[in-house]
């Protein structure tokens, strides 16, 4: 991100995956998990993250939700 927090996308809907494609699902059979994949979004978060991090992280995330929300 520009604020120079990291972040990611790390859940997938399984139905959608590679590792399960034998099962047949298809896009829109499990639209909770579907929804659940688009709108998590992953922060950083390890052992040695200090409270002057996590701090920045809620004070970014904060600042980008009250910009959103205009």
């Amino acid at each position: 991100h520009q604020e120079g927090i990291g972040s990611g996308i790390s859940y997938e809907a399984l139905h959608l995956t590679t590792r399960y494609s034998a099962l047949g699902y298809q896009a829109g059979d499990f639209p909770h998990a579907e929804r659940i994949a688009r709108t998590t979004l992953t922060l950083p978060l390890y052992p040695t993250l200090t409270l002057e991090e996590v701090d920045r992280v809620c004070a970014t995330l904060e600042k980008i939700l009250k910009q959103a929300a205009r």
